[in-house]
């Protein structure tokens, strides 16, 4: 019976540990910019990120971090179109 309820605790914090996939994402003007859009488009729409990492020769990742009280959004650029909107832990 132990080993059954702590596999079930593991498994639901790996479910929350887990990052959230979403299709659109509300910028911190307001703004909303959604999957397959380009990069152009999000730069116009969006205020800055918070910070731009590149993954990859085609690949860049933009982090919005709007403090301790939202979560923490990464845009995933492909070749210069949008193609994942990840949310993570809360900020700092």
């Amino acid at each position: 019976m132990r080993i059954v309820a702590a596999s079930l605790c593991l498994l639901i914090l790996t479910v929350f540990a887990l990052p959230v996939l979403a299709d659109d994402f509300r910028c911190p003007n307001g703004n909303l910019v959604s999957i397959g859009q380009s990069i152009s488009e999000v730069k116009i729409k969006c205020d800055p990120p918070s910070s731009k990492v590149r993954l990859s020769r085609h690949s860049i990742e933009w982090t919005y971090n709007q403090g301790q009280h939202k979560f923490v959004h990464y845009l995933v650029f492909n070749n210069g179109i949008l193609t994942e909107i990840r949310s993570g832990s809360f900020g700092r």
